[in-house]
């Protein structure tokens, strides 16, 4: 019978373990879940991007007490569809958006 809980000499191969024994809080931080939401997606790069290299003491004590999974995008369709209606509409500051939904927006640069 295997056990559930990890003994204190697994640490090296269980990643779920702190040098002390412990158990490390798992966090999992999700954004952009309406697609209007613009702003944490960018924030969750950002901050994924420092957890990888970064190696200042707060973020090397995240990296070493902490497990953190990150979805910077939930709804990933609305998401690309807000960028292109801020691209259109910054290229086209006089003009109204199509009103259709036929993927006007999503069409390859020229």
């Amino acid at each position: 019978m295997t056990a559930c809980w990890p003994t204190r000499g697994e640490s090296k191969t269980n990643p779920r373990l702190r040098p002390d024994g412990e158990t490390k809080p798992i966090y999992w931080v999700s954004g952009s879940i309406h697609s209007p939401e613009t702003g944490s997606p960018e924030m969750l790069v950002e901050l994924a991007y420092r957890l990888a290299v970064e190696e200042s003491a707060l973020i090397r004590n995240i990296r070493r007490n902490t497990i953190v999974m990150i979805t910077p995008v939930s709804e990933v369709d609305g998401h690309d569809r807000q960028v292109d209606v801020y691209r259109y509409r910054k290229e086209n500051p006089n003009n109204r958006l199509p009103t259709s939904s036929t993927g006007q927006l999503c069409r390859p640069r020229q």
